[in-house]
């Protein structure tokens, strides 16, 4: 998958299609998602490279159970070519949901970059 802004965007959507907010924020965090006052919400640090923001799109979508019906066909592609590549262990281990009933002091930074 190449890394550019467009993929960014292309994973930004599959997961905006499941019911996700993604917000990119700044913070002394490594991505992932969580849980945030019943919402779904994809906290990704803003000031992480692109590499490393479309990886943590890739992990997310890969832990997800995906709902087909909302998406085109292009992101179904996309989807199954994420969920058939296995991903390297060190990765596996970096990314975990977690739970959390108070929403996180951030800024108003959605859907930027």
């Amino acid at each position: 998958m190449k890394l550019t802004r467009n993929t960014q965007e292309k994973l930004q959507n599959i997961l905006k299609s499941q019911e996700y907010k993604v917000r990119y924020e700044k913070g002394n965090f490594a991505g992932g998602y969580c849980w945030v006052k019943d919402q779904k919400i994809i906290i990704i640090n803003k000031f992480h490279p692109l590499e490393s923001k479309i990886s943590t799109m890739i992990e997310i979508i890969r832990q997800l159970e995906i709902d087909e019906e909302p998406l085109t066909d292009d992101q179904k592609r996309v989807v199954k070519k994420i969920k058939d590549t296995a991903a390297p262990p060190e990765e596996e281990e970096n990314i975990s949901p977690q739970e959390s009933t108070i929403a996180p002091q951030v800024s108003s930074n959605e859907e930027k970059a």
